[in-house]
This record gives C-alpha cells, structure tokens and sequence, in this order.
C-alpha cells in the first residue's frame, strides 16, 4: 500500500483503524520515504513499512510485523519517537508539532492482559488518568486474536471496519477466510483492489 495510486487503500486502511467522527475522517494522504536516515554514524536506523501524512498534518507509521519480536513494545515507541521529531525544523515552534500515530499490526498475541484485539496508548497521569497531550498515540492490532474471534463467530454482524482488513490479511492462512473475503469483494471497490495489490 506504499506505492503511489495506492493512497485510497491506505486512507480505507487508516479510517477503518481509528474509525473516527465523519467529520474526522481522513480523506486524502501523502506517503513518506519509510526509512528514518541516521542523523549520525552510531544512531540505529529505522525502517518502517509506511509512513504517512494526512491532509489534517497527522503523521502515521504503520508497521506489520509477523515474527515474534521482543520487545515490541519499546521497538514501536522507538519508530514513533522517529517520525514525531522528524517534524522539527529550526525555530520552530512546539504547537507546530503535530499528532503522530503508531499504528502496529502483529500476527502474534502480545498483550496476555486483556483480550482486546485493539489496543490503544495514550501518555496519561498515572492516578488521575487525565491527558498529557494529544499528540502521541501508538496502537496494537492482534491478528491472531481476531482469527481467534472470527473462528468463534463472533465477526458475524460485526460493524467494525477492521474486520474486512483482518480477512484481506489472513486470507492466505484459511480457504474459508479467502472465500469470504472474495464475497466481500464483490461489492465493496476497495477490498476489490486491495484484493489484486495483494496478488
């Protein structure tokens, strides 16, 4: 989905994500160079899947990661902290910087705390919980708990965008899976497309 003429599937992508407000959702995007260059010779340098700008200023890092990589955690702030201060221009000022969104597709479970497929970090007071800022948000989506949910039925009737991007994404690992994404396909344009990029 990083290629040019590829942004419908992306915006398809990140809206069934963050399935905000209408008002809210992203209607065009720019793709950005995935690869962080090193600043100096001993810095690690980053490389994402796509990096993306929405036509809001937001800026998006989406990785899909499909081994089991430790310490996850601390690999998806590093990429996020990566694209936050690539903004930063000399005299500059802060208010400038926008919200930067880490968006970490994983084809493993991570998160043994809850059984939510989908889960957002937010920088919030430790007891009283309220916002620090709202410019830092880094999300975990857990295909292997969505394919659990799916074999359970609990997909059936389900409103959630996302579902049709878990199938496209999980098409390959179940026939059943596969036909029903291809049934989907029929009528909804951009699975249809997403469907032939993938091939």
């Amino acid at each position: 989905f990083s290629s040019g003429g590829n942004e419908d599937l992306l915006i398809d992508l990140l809206n069934s994500i963050l399935n905000p407000p209408e008002k809210q959702r992203i209607c065009q995007v720019d793709i950005v160079n995935p690869i962080k260059e090193r600043d100096f010779a001993d810095d690690k340098l980053a490389v994402m899947d796509i990096v993306a700008k929405a036509n809001d200023g937001r800026l998006f890092t989406i990785e899909i990661q499909v081994a089991n990589e430790p310490e996850m955690q601390k690999r998806a702030l590093y990429y996020w902290s990566n694209i936050f201060v690539s903004q930063a221009r000399s005299g500059m000022e802060y208010e400038e910087l926008k919200k930067t969104i880490s968006i970490n597709i994983l084809d493993y479970r991570l998160w043994h705390q809850t059984e939510k497929y989908h889960t957002v970090f937010l920088p919030l007071e430790e007891t009283d919980g309220f916002l620090l800022t709202d410019a830092a948000e880094i999300r975990f989506i857990e295909l292997t708990k969505m394919y659990q949910k799916w074999k359970a039925g609990e997909f059936k009737g389900s409103r959630d965008p996302l579902v049709k991007w878990f199938l496209l994404l999980m098409a390959a690992e179940d026939e059943q899976i596969a036909e029903e994404l291809e049934a989907i396909a029929m009528t909804d344009g951009i699975i249809k497309k997403a469907v032939s990029e993938w091939d």
